[in-house]
């Protein structure tokens, strides 16, 4: 069973996006590799679906933290609303562990101590979050 790291401090919010200001003026021209970007992204999101099945099958911490690493942060759950499951909504966690791997995100959620579920995404790059490569068509 996994529960909430008691050594990990709660913040009320995510950390900032780490873009320096230069990367603003650049904008225009990183539009220009929006679908090789987006290519980049498609990966990354394929590779965090495959990162969180293989986190939901964790038994316990230890193996999650062998799989994932250690947290890179926690979140007050009051920021959270709910998630959708097969079994229908569930009510917002108290607690959400994010941890980060190979630009991929995978949020844990506990609810009175124990676990509920968790969510993953790939985590866009500055140049894709600047470029808009996560809206490019692909041909």
């Amino acid at each position: 069973m996994i529960e909430p790291r008691s050594d990990l401090s709660p913040r009320s919010e995510r950390p900032p996006l780490d873009a320096p200001f230069w990367m603003h003026a650049v904008v225009p021209f990183a539009s220009l590799f929006a679908k090789r970007l987006r290519r980049q992204y498609d990966v990354r999101v394929e590779r965090s679906g495959l990162l969180l099945q293989s986190a939901l099958e964790c038994a316990n911490r230890q193996q999650l933290e062998e799989l994932l690493g250690q947290p890179r942060y926690a979140m007050l759950g009051d920021h959270y609303g709910t998630s959708d499951s097969v079994d229908g909504p569930i009510s917002g966690p108290d607690l959400v562990e994010i941890y980060e791997r190979d630009g991929c995100m995978v949020e844990v959620w506990f609810k009175d101590g124990k676990w509920m579920t968790m969510n993953g995404m790939a985590f866009p790059t500055n140049w894709e979050f600047l470029s808009g490569a996560m809206n490019a068509s692909e041909p």
